[in-house]
């Protein structure tokens, strides 16, 4: 079975840019994309756009799974912070299961790229306790005991669920998450949106479930393998997925597994894919996703290109 590529879901935020649109090919009539969303199972379903299936929702490809969640639990988005977003904590498994009955959200950033002195939050910058962070949240001092980070291209950030945090202005992501909507904010600015109202927080949803630990926070891309064209580094590996970023300048090959689908974002320049049995060559380019089918088979990538290979 060959690779099937998604079409991405633009979303606006008040935050958002025009890099998405302009350097990573999301076409969308939105002033401003702050997200486009790759890979999106449950929360709004993603259409395929290549393939036997193509214009049909991909659910289509799931017929025989009685939990779509069994075999797509991830997001995987783009995220394009032209301004600040919230200071905002994801709950854990324990906390969303018990409460709303789905899971929680870890979740991890690789920075595509950051401007001269962007800064993202992190965490707390020392030891707090809950009253401290009510009693801040209320009088707008919340910032002042942040973990603030300097970010710069290739940074990784592992954003584990309890963990307060804010992407910072100027910078560009693309972002692994486990496959949950929910978010609470607890500091934004103070700003309105389009119809000149503030955004809703959620501070005793946050307070419940925030970690008050200090972090340190980045690391960068660990070398795993290197061959003739190609180079493979480690982003992340954690108890809710893994993934790899590829550097090629000619080719490499790629495994899928009978055990889950894979995704693969091109987060630059143009490569394709092909299953190796096939004929048929998928192209992808800059900003553009496509799943490696639930299979033993072999992909060849050829191209000149960096892309993330997720599971």
């Amino acid at each position: 079975m060959n690779p099937i590529k998604i079409v991405p879901l633009p979303k606006y935020c008040l935050w958002g840019g025009t890099r998405l649109k302009t350097e990573y090919n999301i076409t969308s009539d939105l002033d401003r994309v702050a997200e486009a969303w790759m890979l999106s199972p449950t929360v709004e379903t993603s259409v395929i756009a290549s393939g036997e299936h193509q214009g049909e929702p991909i659910t289509a490809l799931l017929e025989e799974n009685e939990d779509i969640n069994e075999v797509f639990p991830l997001m995987v988005k783009f995220i394009d912070a032209a301004k600040p977003l919230s200071v905002q904590v994801h709950p854990s498994d324990d906390f969303a299961q018990a409460n709303y009955g789905t899971c929680g959200k870890t979740e991890c950033w690789y920075v595509l790229d950051a401007e001269p002195g962007a800064y993202l939050y992190y965490g707390f910058s020392r030891p707090v306790n809950r009253e401290e962070v009510k009693e801040r949240i209320e009088n707008g001092t919340l910032i002042s005991v942040l973990n603030k980070i300097e970010v710069k291209k290739n940074d990784i950030f592992l954003i584990e669920s309890g963990t307060l945090h804010a992407i910072g202005p100027g910078i560009l992501v693309a972002e692994i998450q486990q496959n949950s909507p929910w978010t609470f904010r607890v500091f934004d600015y103070q700003r309105v949106d389009k119809d000149g109202k503030q955004r809703e927080l959620h501070v005793n949803e946050a307070l419940a479930c925030m970690n008050l630990s200090c972090f340190q926070a980045q690391s960068r891309p660990e070398p795993l393998k290197a061959g003739d064209g190609y180079q493979i580094f480690t982003m992340v590996k954690c108890s809710y997925f893994n993934a790899y970023i590829y550097r090629i300048t000619k080719s490499v090959s790629i495994t899928g597994t009978s055990k889950k689908w894979r995704g693969i974002l091109v987060t630059d320049g143009e490569m394709t894919v092909r299953n190796t049995k096939e004929e048929e060559v998928l192209p992808l380019k800059k900003g553009e996703f496509c799943l490696v089918p639930r299979n033993d088979d072999e992909y060849e990538i050829k191209g000149e290109a960096e892309f993330i290979l997720v599971d």
